[in-house]
């Protein structure tokens, strides 16, 4: 393929998830495929960043309830990825879609951003245990999840805070259910909570017809989450082609399909 050697980046703040969708989709209208990136975070993810690596930077003074990071990028090195990114943010500000909007002037500015969102993991394992979650769902379907999700975190789980990344392009939402490392530490059975958090928000994915595994993979950690969630009838299918191409049982025994 042809190397990408345009580059446009932004940042900014939108009302709640509803509102970035909508972005996303006068976006795609605008610029179609050379979006490369639409990030969608929630105050508490940006809130956690800005606690833990003081070396990244938030361009906000006032942490936004939701952002997204935005990426265009085009092969031909004369495209004004610029003033279509422009021409939409601004049009969007003026309809009450954004809030305000950060566009990187430079590589730094840019680098700046990406840093940003690339230090949510250093973040977490600072600020405690986090159950992360691999869940997808349509993009249209993404704000209907993050609320109902929260609603059954609320309820079963007070005592931890919600943290959000979503790509939100693909529906795919890394909804993490964070416990301070002291109540994590006074659990009697920290797996089986952990077991009780995932179910909880695997089940949200589930009635909403999404998947609990959008791109890291089912593994070992998810094999019982899969098979509870799973089509009966496309697990004995998988089983099937399993021992036709590996009746010896060589090929990764005992991982997805023990």
């Amino acid at each position: 393929h042809p190397r990408v050697v345009a580059r446009v980046h932004a940042w900014v703040t939108v009302r709640d998830p509803a509102t970035a969708l909508e972005l996303l989709s006068r976006l795609q209208e605008r610029c179609g495929d050379t979006i490369e990136a639409f990030e969608m975070l929630n105050a508490g993810e940006v809130d956690c960043i800005r606690m833990h690596v003081p070396r990244v930077r938030s361009p906000f003074a006032e942490t936004p309830a939701w952002s997204v990071m935005i990426e265009l990028g085009h092969t031909d090195p004369d495209a004004d990825l610029s003033a279509a990114l422009e021409e939409t943010l601004g049009t969007a500000m003026e309809g009450g879609l954004v809030g305000d909007a950060i566009i990187a002037q430079n590589e730094t500015q840019a680098a700046e951003i990406w840093r940003f969102r690339h230090s949510v993991t250093e973040a977490h394992k600072i600020d405690g245990i986090g159950i992360v979650h691999d869940t997808a769902v349509r993009n249209s379907m993404v704000p209907d999840f993050i609320a109902a999700a929260d609603v059954v975190t609320a309820e079963h789980f007070p005592e931890a805070r919600v943290l959000v990344v979503s790509h939100l392009g693909d529906g795919n939402v890394h909804y993490t259910v964070m416990f301070s490392h002291a109540f994590w530490k006074a659990l009697p059975d920290p797996e089986a909570k952990a077991l009780e958090v995932e179910k909880a928000i695997h089940d949200v994915a589930a009635r909403l017809g999404g998947t609990i595994s959008a791109e890291h993979g089912i593994g070992r950690k998810l094999t019982s989450e899969f098979k509870r969630l799973a089509d009966p009838v496309q697990v004995a299918l998988m089983y099937d082609i399993k021992r036709a191409l590996d009746p010896k049982n060589l090929m990764n025994p005992g991982a997805l399909l023990a």
